[in-house]
């Protein structure tokens, strides 16, 4: 039993260290991705937001926009919302609009969620049907992408980040 266990611990830890080898060539590939290329226009999306009404991306041309997809059984999401929420409250006064796109959950759980949260400084939307997500060729969450204030693609993450690294990819364009 103790060599079973030893054994699984050891394939665990390899695909680990596999990921982690892997995973600066995965954030690389970004601009590759298509739709969703640096220096590209963001593909155009309308939504229902939390809070009721829709938000459309094109009606925040003129702002930064960092567009985070999440959901609320995501750890890592959970970890990274925190610190959207704080970025969106830092730079709001400086033209950053935060759209946190909830990928496929119930409102009911995502109202739940965005309660117990506490997130009030970052806009939720409901994309029920994964329909931009997959617009977007979001596979991984969270995806975090920030769009321009012209409406392009300037950077985007694959994973978790702290609000250090957030703020990184977002300060260049609020100049």
């Amino acid at each position: 039993m103790t060599r079973r266990r030893g054994l699984g611990l050891a394939v665990l830890g390899g695909l680990a260290l596999l990921m982690a080898v892997n995973l600066p060539r995965t954030l690389t590939q970004v601009d590759a991705l298509g739709p969703i290329a640096r220096g590209r226009a963001a593909p155009a999306f309308r939504l229902p937001a939390l809070a009721g009404g829709e938000v459309a991306l094109g009606d925040l041309r003129g702002s930064v926009v960092l567009v985070d997809f999440w959901a609320s059984w995501c750890e890592p999401c959970v970890v990274q919302l925190p610190h959207v929420e704080r970025l969106a409250r830092r730079f709001a006064s400086r033209g950053l609009r935060v759209l946190a796109v909830n990928a496929g959950e119930p409102r009911a759980d995502v109202e739940r969620f965005v309660r117990r949260a506490g997130l009030s400084g970052v806009t939720v939307l409901l994309d029920g049907e994964g329909v931009v997500g997959a617009r977007y060729g979001v596979r991984t969450l969270p995806f975090t992408l920030v769009v321009d204030r012209g409406g392009l693609v300037r950077d985007a993450a694959i994973g978790p980040r702290g609000e250090r690294r957030l703020a990184a990819m977002v300060e260049p364009w609020l100049r």
